[in-house]
């Protein structure tokens, strides 16, 4: 999938994602986009999305492609340089998200996307690697 799918601008026809019927993780790291607009044509794979991990796209400014996504839990955004508090707007009120991670660079609005959700969602939490894939869960400490 990852030589495939690397350019999620481009064409979706050749990424072997295209033709699965279920999505449950989802990681990026270091695409440089500024929205999430490219995840679109996979929108029938995206009803089933749990968690996602972004890092290192550091002119990614929208998450609200990301917003949409019915089910997710968990949304980990790091190094994003380019989102600011206004970036996560569209999170608020998700009716599945229990849990937002983020580094946007800035501690001043670190402090200010945490106050935008309820302390349980952004607390500080340990996390082990999930077998078999690249995802951070949180873990009791």
């Amino acid at each position: 999938m990852a030589a495939a799918c690397r350019d999620l601008a481009g064409s979706v026809r050749a990424c072997p994602i295209r033709h699965s019927t279920r999505l449950r993780y989802l990681r990026l790291s270091g695409v440089s986009l500024p929205d999430l607009s490219a995840l679109l044509p996979f929108e029938k794979l995206l009803t089933s999305l749990e968690e996602v991990e972004i890092s290192t796209m550091k002119s990614l400014r929208d998450v609200s492609s990301i917003a949409k996504v019915p089910a997710l839990r968990f949304l980990g955004l790091w190094d994003c340089k380019a989102l600011t508090p206004q970036s996560f707007e569209c999170l608020i009120g998700h009716p599945t998200l229990k849990r937002v991670n983020f580094g946007v660079g800035r501690l001043k609005d670190n402090n200010a996307i945490a106050a935008m959700f309820p302390e349980e969602m952004t607390e500080v939490v340990y996390y082990k690697i999930t077998p078999g894939t690249y995802l951070r869960r949180p873990m009791p400490p």
